[in-house]
């Protein structure tokens, strides 16, 4: 794994199903269960990972910044419920995914968080190299087995002092009907809950580019007021919303995919600290701050799937 991690290092692993391409992991291996391996993650659970002359793609996508696997590695997996994962020294790794297919997570996966050992070193190359580009980060998996009746899947990922997560939820009713819903401004205290007010900072009525307004919820037990702004719209398919507030920026985006049973939403949700302290506070609330904003998306989820029923 050089030069992220060599022979002798100690690290801080944490066992976890939240799992993002780039993390490096502890797993075991998928025959000899008295061994584990150390690898990056390269291919999630039900994607196609394949390998042309050592360039990678991950659905049919090419990936440079994921690095070569050696000519000899050429060939293509799909995934089920599994990790592709390789060495970072790929001319070293003598076992990765390119001799052993995909590794089952059922198997038992530790995320490594940080490398405390040896010392001079604990500032070193990143653990964590962030691959998860646009394209890619919320990235629906090919065939992935739906539960019927399973609450809002979700995905979350506390990098440090940035919070990033993606909550969906499948809603029995079309998607036209549920564009009107969640880009109704003027009515959402009455379709989400978790909304105590919004006030309108634009002389429109409409829902656009540009349009703006104030949101007051209520968080830890104290009313929140931000002013938002929607930036980025494809009409009935997705709208994102930024703001700025206490030294944070929000950035959140709706989108809708049609579906056999309706239409599935997913929320995605960053807030990225920009100054020190914000930063300081971040890394010491952090986790807080993960399960609180996961439960008002997954609420805020449930009211808007409820709505649409009516």
């Amino acid at each position: 794994m050089a030069p992220a991690l060599f022979p002798g290092d100690f690290v801080i692993a944490i066992h976890t199903t939240r799992i993002r391409r780039g993390d490096i992991v502890v797993l075991r291996h998928p025959t000899r269960l008295d061994v584990e391996l150390v690898k990056r993650v390269v291919g999630l659970p039900y994607e196609r990972v394949d390998v042309t002359g050592g360039a990678i793609a991950i659905d049919g996508v090419a990936m440079p910044e994921l690095g070569t696997a050696t000519e000899a590695a050429d060939g293509s997996w799909d995934l089920e419920d599994e990790l592709f994962v390789l060495g970072d020294n790929r001319a070293a790794s003598t076992e990765d995914s390119r001799n052993l297919g995909g590794i089952p997570v059922e198997s038992g996966v530790w995320r490594v968080v940080w490398r405390y050992w040896p010392p001079r070193r604990t500032l070193g190359p990143a653990i964590r190299r962030d691959v998860a580009g646009p394209a890619l980060r919320d990235r629906q998996p090919r065939s992935r087995p739906a539960a019927q009746g399973s609450p809002a899947n979700t995905h979350e990922e506390y990098g440090g002092s940035t919070v990033d997560m993606v909550v969906r939820k499948d809603v029995a009713a079309p998607d036209d009907v549920v564009w009107a819903l969640i880009t109704d401004l003027d009515r959402s205290p009455e379709i989400i809950t978790g909304i105590d007010g919004v006030e309108r900072l634009d002389t429109g009525s409409g829902f656009d580019v540009g349009t703006r307004w104030r949101e007051t919820r209520t968080m830890f037990g104290r009313e929140a007021t931000e002013e938002m702004e929607v930036t980025a719209l494809d009409p009935g398919r997705s709208y994102t919303v930024e703001a700025d507030g206490h030294n944070v920026h929000y950035v959140s985006t709706l989108s809708l995919e049609p579906t056999e049973g309706g239409t599935r939403i997913t929320m995605s949700f960053t807030a990225q600290p920009d100054g020190l302290i914000s930063k300081v506070l971040a890394n010491t609330v952090g986790r807080l701050m993960i399960g609180t904003t996961r439960k008002a998306l997954q609420r805020d989820l449930e009211d808007i799937a409820a709505a649409a029923a009516r």
